[in-house]
């Protein structure tokens, strides 16, 4: 079935995937955006706190750039005359 395949591949992607029955959503919408609410506000919160106890990786401080000295090349020497 497609929609499997599609979920199956979105999920390994780290997508997550809340189903809403067409039914459900016509007999009662009200509670149905409500369940959608709260799935999304607990899947939020989890990836808040997953990002916040990952180890950050240490940036590397490059040196500050002092003068560059370039040689001369062939092309970029000018007659003056």
């Amino acid at each position: 079935d497609r929609d499997k395949i599609r979920q199956a591949v979105l999920e390994g992607l780290g997508w997550s995937i809340l189903r809403v029955w067409s039914t459900d959503w016509f007999r009662n919408p009200v509670d149905v955006a409500a369940r959608i609410s709260g799935a999304l506000s607990e899947l939020l919160d989890a990836d808040r706190v997953l990002r916040a106890t990952r180890r950050q990786p240490e940036r590397l401080a490059l040196p500050a750039p002092s003068r560059i000295h370039r040689r001369p090349t062939a092309g970029s020497m000018h007659d003056a005359g």
